[in-house]
């Protein structure tokens, strides 16, 4: 659920916006939908910016003063700070093996192949305001 940016929503909607046409051509091209937050409507992403927010001040924020010196030791500490927010907040999660095979075992009817090509943004003319 993207913001309603106005250079990705044409025009607004609550029902069916219009996006920008390079927009919804990517949108296409990886299979997803798009469905921007209502125009001055907070509440419509309250929960994500909850979840956001969480994962900055319990995991981002107390390494933001440390260096790491490999991309092991930084996941390292990512899987440290995911292991604080999951225990602080009271989630109980399987094994991270077991969380994959749950989800794929649940999704795999549902998920395809994405296209080999990469999308390419195209310049279309347009008028400067």
């Amino acid at each position: 659920m993207p913001d309603d940016l106005k250079s990705g929503v044409h025009r607004p909607s609550r029902y069916e916006p219009d996006l920008n046409p390079s927009y919804q051509d990517f949108a296409e091209q990886y299979r997803v939908a798009i469905l921007p937050a209502r125009v001055r409507k907070p509440r419509d992403k309250a929960k994500v910016e909850v979840g956001v927010q969480g994962v900055e001040r319990w995991i981002m924020a107390p390494l933001r003063h440390r260096t790491f010196f490999s991309l092991s030791e930084l996941n390292a500490a990512l899987r440290e700070g995911v292991r604080s927010l999951q225990s602080s907040w009271g989630i109980e999660m399987p094994q991270e093996s077991a969380l994959l095979a749950l989800a794929l075992k649940g999704q795999q009817g549902s998920l395809r192949v994405l296209h080999g090509a990469l999308f390419v943004v195209v310049v279309r003319p347009g008028r400067v305001r």
